[in-house]
């Protein structure tokens, strides 16, 4: 989504770049599906406010992970995994998913990579996603274990499209708060 490059994550872009999919392509009949692989640290907000629909990436709020899994002389684990530092740019993501799965009634896959269990708002960010709309979080660091999570969510979406019943408009309740109501597993 937009010219994202080097250390710059911009989950809500990549969201609302579906979202101008969906909208281009709006068949109310069809069931829509997003798989949504990251490291899970948003860095920036859409271009704008952190309230933004655009699909560019705008200024950094807080750091994400090293590209190299900490060799990169940050540390392992990036700002905004156990502090509030990178709390505007998860509401703008969940800002963003709301506003697809509202109109669109979307279901999210998502699936966590690299040094993701590390951080626990980003796996809650993105289970929270996924759980909301009825999909599923995934995380690996193994690229054949993310091959099979593919293939799995690929076959689930197959044996969902063949139900004519959806679960309707399942939302995400956004309140501008960077507290999530998740239950944590140990």
């Amino acid at each position: 989504s937009g010219p994202q490059g080097k250390d710059k994550t911009c989950l809500s872009c990549a969201i609302n770049e579906a979202y101008e999919i969906f909208a281009n392509n709006n068949d109310p009949n069809r069931h829509r599906f997003i798989i949504f692989m990251t490291d899970g640290v948003p860095t920036h907000c859409s271009d704008g406010s952190c309230e933004s629909i655009s699909s560019t990436y705008g200024t950094e709020v807080c750091e994400g992970f090293c590209d190299t899994n900490g060799q990169d002389g940050c540390g392992s684990v990036a700002q905004g995994c156990d502090d509030n530092l990178c709390e505007p740019t998860e509401n703008n993501t969940l800002f963003s998913a709301n506003r697809v799965i509202n109109d669109f009634n979307t279901r999210f896959y998502t699936i966590g990579f690299g040094l993701i269990q590390e951080c626990s708002r980003a796996k809650t960010l993105l289970t929270h996603i996924a759980e909301v709309t009825g999909g599923t979080y995934y995380h690996s660091s193994n690229t054949l274990a993310i091959r099979q999570i593919y293939q799995d969510i690929a076959q689930e979406i197959v044996d969902i499209s063949k139900i004519k019943e959806w679960i309707e408009e399942p939302t995400i309740q956004y309140t501008g708060s960077s507290e999530l109501n998740i239950i944590y597993d140990n």
